[in-house]
């Protein structure tokens, strides 16, 4: 997972223990990753190599034709100067979607494997939310990608039973080994707000969710900024935004994690597209 939310300034700074994005394990111009030897998977711990679209989504759903078909292409991969680092969504043609504490990000890179990518963009600049407050930012990219965006849910109502993690981050429990190809696994959704409980126990503030330990199935570093997904209506979309372990976890991955609600940022990221838009 990774970075740090808070809910305006109630919360305090991000801590770069408990976030969710990775020590680089690519270069930015596309180097060697640096999974260790036998490692067999990469990305979500317990999850499996995104090769295929979800369940329940629709081929017309993603407008992406036959090249793309109805895989998770929105899904990028994000590098920095020193390599790949976090995860993102593409939420516009020429935006992404991520965690703030992957920030800076130099490059985009579209598809399952970020070493043979199908696209990349260089980032022009990031926007955020608050004044350090919230664990999201905007990537406004140089070129318009061919990968169909994924759209974010608006409201709270109709809890899905399960929601898709998907990400490239390690497959470790330790959160060291495995980074680098894109992989998804699906977890029950219990909830989708922070309630008092929750904030004390895991804490989460007034504008994340908790989703805790679901067989070992969780995000880990380089998963941050990347999206917790629902399929409506044969779309897929964004249900939050990885950010970081819950408290008092044992492990860096596998004993749950804390989410940036999308529903919560849309009306920022609404202000985001609009601007850009209007340039």
């Amino acid at each position: 997972m990774s970075g740090a939310v808070a809910l305006f300034t109630c919360l305090p700074a991000f801590d770069a223990h408990v976030a969710r994005a990775a020590p680089s394990a690519a270069s930015a111009d596309g180097g060697d990753d640096s999974r260790g030897d036998g490692d067999e998977g990469h990305g979500i711990v317990g999850g499996a190599l995104d090769d295929a679209p979800l369940p329940g989504v629709s081929e017309e759903a993603t407008e992406g034709g036959a090249t793309h078909g109805p895989t998770l292409d929105a899904v990028v991969a994000l590098a920095n100067t020193r390599g790949l680092v976090c995860t993102g969504t593409l939420v516009a043609r020429d935006v992404v979607l991520t965690a703030r504490h992957c920030l800076p990000i130099v490059n985009v890179r579209v598809g399952a494997d970020p070493r043979r990518p199908r696209e990349t963009a260089r980032v022009l600049r990031a926007e955020t939310m608050g004044a350090n407050a919230v664990d999201v930012a905007a990537l406004v990219l140089d070129r318009a990608l061919a990968a169909p965006p994924i759209a974010l849910r608006r409201d709270d109502r109709a809890l899905p039973r399960h929601v898709w993690l998907v990400g490239f981050g390690a497959t470790d429990p330790r959160g060291l080994r495995g980074m680098g190809l894109r992989h998804r696994a699906m977890v029950p959704l219990r909830d989708l707000d922070c309630s008092p409980s929750e904030s004390n126990r895991y804490g989460c503030s007034g504008v994340e969710l908790v989703i805790p330990r679901s067989n070992g199935a969780d995000t880990c570093a380089g998963d941050s900024g990347g999206p917790v997904l629902e399929v409506v209506g044969g779309k897929p979309r964004v249900v939050a935004v990885t950010s970081r372990v819950v408290r008092g976890a044992l492990v860096a991955c596998g004993d749950g994690g804390i989410y940036t609600r999308a529903d919560a940022i849309a009306p920022w990221l609404d202000g985001v597209l609009k601007k850009e838009r209007g340039r």
